[in-house]
């Protein structure tokens, strides 16, 4: 009987450790969370909570090694809605989609773009802040991916293993633009983005750690060049590519 009690204590002990050092395995982790019923009604120009499948409550950046984990939790369910080939087809004469999109900027001054909609996933790799290289773009399979209720979950590997979490946004779409017809709500995670990441809320989305240095930016006097404007550049280019919408949404004004 004791030793049939000593091996289930060795057992139990031996899940628990392979359970906490799963945990402990990541490299780097961060999180936003973001406030729930804020998605933006471009029409109306307000707030509303009515959109709850592209609500953000929540996402994650996790490292390990140079393969990277993306989570994305809305406040209701993932919804499948759209092409995302037909995003980019000056032919289309209306578009429907729901999108959920991440923009990573690593310590390197890289950038990632991901996108899903419905089933299909796409990473664009940007390898320059001065963009003297045209950005990468591949369809991401299945097995990258995966939707479970809220949360939706994305993999993919680094191009450079060198590479550090620096800062990510996050942000959802449901749209629906006709010739005749135009709806748009869109929800951004975080709230509080600025070129400043420690000016953010410290620790709880991961501002206040994200660029590992506690030393004012230069201001131009300096003989040292200005890190903080040069990645704010790049994130915003990220951010221009990211809302998918803005390439529809001006085809189709064009055409009214």
């Amino acid at each position: 009987m004791k030793r049939k009690l000593i091996l289930s204590l060795l057992m139990i002990g031996s899940l628990f450790i392979v359970s906490a050092s799963s945990v402990l395995a990541a490299d780097e982790f961060e999180t936003i969370d973001d406030n729930e019923d804020d998605v933006y009604d471009a029409e109306a120009d307000t707030e509303i909570s009515t959109k709850p499948h592209i609500d953000i409550v929540s996402a994650t950046y996790e490292r390990e090694g140079s393969s990277v984990t993306l989570t994305l939790t809305v406040k209701g369910n993932i919804q499948n809605k759209g092409d995302i080939d037909e995003l980019y087809d000056d032919e289309a004469t209306s578009i429907e989609y729901v999108a959920y999109q991440f923009a990573l900027l690593t310590s390197i001054d890289t950038g990632y773009e991901i996108v899903y909609i419905n089933n299909q996933c796409q990473l664009t790799y940007y390898s320059s802040v001065g963009y003297e290289d045209l950005p990468e773009t591949e369809n991401l399979t299945e097995n990258d991916f995966s939707v479970d209720g809220s949360t939706l979950t994305i993999s993919f590997p680094l191009k450079n293993a060198s590479e550090t979490f620096l800062s990510l946004e996050v942000a959802s779409e449901d749209a629906k633009i006709s010739p005749v017809s135009y709806e748009w709500f869109i929800d951004y995670a975080p709230d509080d983005f600025d070129d400043d990441p420690d000016d953010g809320e410290n620790g709880e989305n991961g501002n206040g750690t994200q660029n590992g240095d506690d030393t004012e930016p230069t201001n131009g006097n300096s003989n040292q060049p200005d890190t903080s404007n040069t990645n704010l550049f790049l994130f915003a280019g990220i951010i221009i590519a990211i809302v998918v919408v803005g390439i529809a949404v001006l085809v189709y004004i064009i055409r009214r």
